[in-house]
C-alpha cells in the first residue's frame, strides 16, 4: 500500500473536521495509529478500507482515485522542476531529482522514464562522469527502458520510451552498444508518416482549429529542416571539401526557411555549422576563410545568448505562427554558446594563425 495513503486519510479527516481520535473511535484503533498511518510510519489493515471509506463517505475507488491525484500532482511538479533544471544544463541535479522521484513512486512507469532520460543526458557529460559511470548509466536506461516496454500499455510513455532506448543502445562509443537490439526496438517505431506531429496536421481541420493546424506545420518545418540539415552535418565524408560543401549547403538550407535571419534557438546549429567549415578551412590552411566563418560562428552563439525572455516569435512566412521560449529549451551543459565558441578556439588546428591580428579580435 503506498505511504501516500497517510496523507490521503489525513487530508479527508480535515475535510471532515474530525480530530485523530475521533477518527480513531470510529475504525476501532487507537489514536496513535491514525497517527502514524498520517505520518507515513504505518499503513491502515486492508480490513479498514471499507470502513475509512465509509467514514469519509467515499467509495473505495474514490478512494485510492484521490490517492493516484495526488500522487500526479506530485509528479507534475517533479516535471516541472526538472524542466527548470534542463534550462539550466544541471545533469548531475537533474538526475537526483529522478531518483528521490523513483524511491517515492517505484510502479510509476511516468517516473520511470523520466529517470532514464535523466540518466541518458548523463552520456554526453564527460567532464561530470568517467567512461565506466556512463557505461553504468547506460546499462541502467537500458534496463529500465526494456521493463517499460514489457510492462507499460501507455502508447505516450511508451514512443518517448523507446526513443531512449534505441538511442542509447546505438551508442556506440560505449560498452553497451548492441546494433541488433537497437535494430529490433527501432522497427517498433511508427513510420514518419504516423509520427503524432504529421497526423496532428490533419486532426485540426475545423475553422476554429485551424491556426492549431497551421502551427503545427510550421513547428514541424522547423523540426524538419533541423533534421534534414544535422543529417547532412553529420554524414563522414571522403574529402575536406566534400565536408565544407555539405555544411554550406545545410547553410543555404536554414538560410531559405530562416530567410530574414531571425533565427531564434537554431542561432546554435548555425553557430556550430560555421564552426565545422572553419575547422576544416583551417585544415586547409585557409586562413581568410577561418577567419570569416569563426566571425560567423561568434555571432550566432552571442545571437543564442541575447534571446530575449518570453515567447518570441519566428518572422519567416513558413514558420511565423512557431514561437521559441529559451526558458523552456533544454540543454545538458551549463556554459553559454558563447563560452562554447571560445572553447573551440583552443583548438590545434588554428594554430597557424594564432597570432594574427585577425584571430585575435575574433577572440
Amino acid at each position: 500500500m503506498s505511504k501516500d495513503i497517510g496523507k490521503i486519510i489525513r487530508e479527508l479527516r480535515i475535510q471532515k473536521s474530525m480530530t485523530q481520535e475521533e477518527l480513531a473511535e470510529l475504525v476501532l484503533v487507537t489514536p496513535q495509529a491514525i497517527s502514524k498511518w498520517e505520518r507515513g510510519v504505518g499503513y491502515p489493515d486492508i480490513t479498514q478500507i471499507v470502513p475509512l471509506a465509509n467514514i469519509f463517505d467515499v467509495s473505495i475507488d474514490e478512494l485510492f482515485d484521490h490517492q493516484m491525484n495526488m500522487q500526479e500532482t506530485d509528479i507534475n511538479e517533479y516535471i516541472e522542476k526538472y524542466n527548470k533544471l534542463k534550462n539550466q544544463g544541471v545533469v548531475k541535479e537533474a538526475l537526483a531529482l529522478w531518483q528521490e522521484a523513483n524511491q517515492k513512486y517505484p510502479k510509476n512507469y511516468k517516473c520511470q522514464r523520466y529517470l532514464a532520460a535523466a540518466l541518458f543526458n548523463t552520456l554526453n557529460s564527460c567532464s561530470l562522469y568517467s567512461y565506466e559511470e556512463r557505461c553504468e548509466n547506460a546499462r541502467q536506461v537500458i534496463d529500465i527502458c526494456k521493463k517499460i516496454m514489457d510492462e507499460c500499455t501507455d502508447n505516450a510513455i511508451r514512443n518517448q520510451t523507446l526513443q531512449i532506448l534505441v538511442l542509447t543502445l546505438s551508442r556506440s562509443d560505449l560498452s553497451t552498444a548492441n546494433e541488433e537490439e537497437a535494430v529490433k526496438y527501432a522497427n517498433m517505431g511508427s513510420s514518419f508518416y504516423v509520427s503524432r506531429e504529421k497526423l496532428f496536421e490533419h486532426a485540426w481541420f475545423t475553422d476554429e482549429n485551424k491556426h492549431n493546424a497551421i502551427t503545427q506545420k510550421h513547428f514541424n518545418n522547423l523540426s524538419f529542416m533541423d533534421n534534414i540539415c544535422m543529417n547532412i552535418c553529420h554524414t563522414e565524408y571522403k574529402t575536406v571539401e566534400d565536408k565544407i560543401f555539405a555544411n554550406e549547403t545545410a547553410l543555404k538550407l536554414w538560410n531559405t526557411l530562416l530567410y530574414d535571419d531571425n533565427v531564434l534557438f537554431y542561432s546554435c546549429r548555425l553557430s556550430k555549422i560555421y564552426i565545422n567549415i572553419a575547422q576544416c578551412y583551417a585544415n586547409l590552411k585557409n586562413k581568410d576563410k577561418v577567419i570569416e566563418n569563426l566571425y560567423f560562428a561568434k555571432k550566432y552563439a552571442k545571437k543564442h545568448d541575447d534571446q530575449k525572455d518570453g515567447d518570441q516569435y519566428y518572422t519567416s512566412i513558413f514558420v511565423s505562427h512557431a514561437s521559441c521560449n529559451k526558458a523552456k529549451t533544454a540543454k545538458n551543459y551549463t556554459q553559454r554558446e558563447i563560452d562554447i565558441f571560445v572553447e573551440e578556439l583552443s583548438n590545434k588546428c588554428y594554430d597557424f594563425i594564432r597570432e594574427t591580428e585577425e584571430f585575435k579580435k575574433i577572440i
